[in-house]
């Protein structure tokens, strides 16, 4: 496990039971990534290898190629996410000065808000360094962060991002100030 996934797990605990975990060196990330038609962070494929399907702070959602759930499902969400950018980039070109996969170096979508905000990596160069770049649902918006994934998870969970985007609807308050894993393995509140 890298230091930031330890970070995280130290903060607000490890589920003894992931749901729609995946293992972070399984074949079937192989197959994700051919279908996809790109190489994932290791660090994204470990946070869901340990956490599997999770909402940080009741807020914040990663996609993952391992759940039933719609909306959260990485091979549908994320064509989604891209087809509704394509449409606002080609009438608003100012709102997304950013190329879209599969245009070399485009956003790749990695997570969503409750507020409809999507979280892109910026796809140039490894993939283990890729930024994120978030888009504001409506509003043009948008922040660019030159942090790894887990790092971003982990620094907005401790409200520690500058990110008005993200941490503007918690009001100044600690986004993971009630997190944690009770004893049947289920998430309280702010992991659920």
């Amino acid at each position: 496990m890298n230091s930031v996934t330890q970070e995280i797990v130290e903060l607000v605990g490890r589920p003894p039971s992931p749901i729609d975990a995946g293992a972070a060196d399984a074949a079937e990330w192989g197959c994700v990534e051919q279908r996809l038609g790109l190489r994932l962070p290791p660090d994204f494929k470990q946070v869901l290898s340990v956490f599997g399907t999770c909402t940080w702070a009741s807020f914040l959602h990663l996609l993952t190629p391992f759940t039933s759930n719609e909306n959260l499902q990485l091979e549908r969400g994320a064509p989604r996410a891209l087809g509704a950018a394509h449409c606002v980039r080609r009438q608003y070109p100012e709102d997304i000065p950013f190329a879209l996969y599969p245009e070399s170096g485009g956003l790749f979508p990695w997570g969503i808000t409750d507020n409809g905000d999507t979280l892109y990596w910026l796809t140039q160069g490894p993939s283990g360094r890729w930024p994120t770049v978030i888009l504001q649902a409506r509003d043009p918006e948008s922040e660019r962060h030159n942090l790894q994934m887990s790092t971003l998870i982990l620094r907005f969970l401790r409200g520690e991002l500058e990110s008005r985007i993200l941490l503007d609807p918690f009001e100044g308050v600690r986004p993971m100030a009630e997190h944690s894993w009770n004893r049947t393995g289920r998430r309280t509140r702010a992991c659920s």
